[in-house]
């Protein structure tokens, strides 16, 4: 029996380079067919992984923000102090980062959320879940914060 060719795409890469995409031209300027050259897949091949472009975009989000996250936690975790300044060391190396960026990429959930927040419940949607889970992230850091007495207790964690 012979094997067939080895898929040169996976879903994962095909997030990857929405990531790209999304973030060089927007939603509204990525159209499915640059879509398709840039991640070298057939029309069929990209419908295998996701029923639309929209269903894609908001698979892109959930995966920016997981890859985000993880990059997040791991450079956290290789700083030193309390929370709260291990906090502001993180905060201030993104600032940073984004200051010297020569590209003006910003965050993809947020650019994309200025541009189709409002045209589908599935975006409304993806983007609620994208920013309740920052927020609950936020709320459980400064939870650490007051639990070692760096910040003020005499308001909630979460707002």
């Amino acid at each position: 029996m012979t094997k067939g060719r080895p898929p040169t795409h996976s879903r994962e890469k095909l997030l990857e380079k929405g990531i790209e995409l999304f973030h060089q031209h927007g939603y509204h300027g990525t159209g499915l067919t640059t879509i398709l050259q840039a991640c070298k897949v057939s029309k069929g091949s990209f419908y295998n992984f996701f029923n639309s472009k929209e269903e894609y975009a908001v698979e892109v989000m959930e995966f920016y923000q997981a890859l985000e996250t993880d990059r997040w936690n791991q450079e956290f975790a290789q700083l030193s102090g309390s929370h709260f300044v291990k906090l502001r060391k993180a905060l201030a190396r993104l600032v940073e980062e984004l200051d010297s960026c020569s590209e003006n990429v910003g965050c993809l959930i947020a650019n994309l959320s200025g541009e189709v927040g409002n045209e589908s419940p599935a975006f409304r949607q993806a983007i609620s879940r994208a920013t309740s889970r920052v927020i609950k992230l936020i709320a459980e850091d400064m939870q650490i914060c007051q639990q070692e007495g760096s910040v003020r207790t005499d308001l909630p964690p979460r707002f």
